[in-house]
């Protein structure tokens, strides 16, 4: 276990705790859009011509 460690500490800098990520794109000409989870951005969000 303490040779295992040691490998762990030497080796092993950073142990990712997830293997998941987020990317959301919006268009700049998107109105109303929110990543906080209370917002319902369903009939809030819209389209800007400008």
């Amino acid at each position: 276990m303490h040779e295992w460690q040691q490998w762990m500490y030497k080796n092993a800098y950073v142990v990712p705790t997830t293997g998941t990520y987020s990317i959301t794109a919006v268009n700049s000409k998107i109105t109303g859009w929110s990543l906080k989870p209370s917002a319902d951005v369903w009939y809030e969000a819209g389209f800007s011509k400008n």
